[in-house]
């Protein structure tokens, strides 16, 4: 968040993904090739992971930020990966975002 706060006033657009810290030590630890960590889902929905968007919203939205935020979520489709719905994912993520864009007067 330091980043976030002390270059906001730079920030032209926000491209957002929220991480598993699970999964991702399990990737750091066993040196799991990016392919396989995203197959066994280290990113996942906004809200459902570690990153601190709230945070992140709140060092913006005191900058005043009017950009864009690009929601983004890595997925492996089909066997022999779990199951992933990308538009059920896509629709929470935004939902998630959105809610925390508002509760910040965007």
């Amino acid at each position: 968040m330091a980043t976030a706060q002390r270059y906001a006033g730079r920030v032209w657009h926000v491209h957002v993904k929220d991480v598993s810290a699970r999964h991702l030590q399990r990737v750091r630890d066993e040196d799991v090739p990016y392919a396989q960590a995203v197959g066994e889902g280290v990113f996942v929905p906004l809200g459902q992971g570690s990153v601190d968007f709230s945070g992140l919203v709140e060092a913006l939205s005191v900058q005043r930020y009017a950009g864009w935020w690009v929601l983004e979520q890595d997925v492996r489709l089909g066997p022999p990966w779990p199951e992933q719905d990308p538009k059920r994912n896509a629709a929470a993520s935004l939902a998630y975002l959105r809610n925390l864009l508002d509760q910040h007067n965007y």
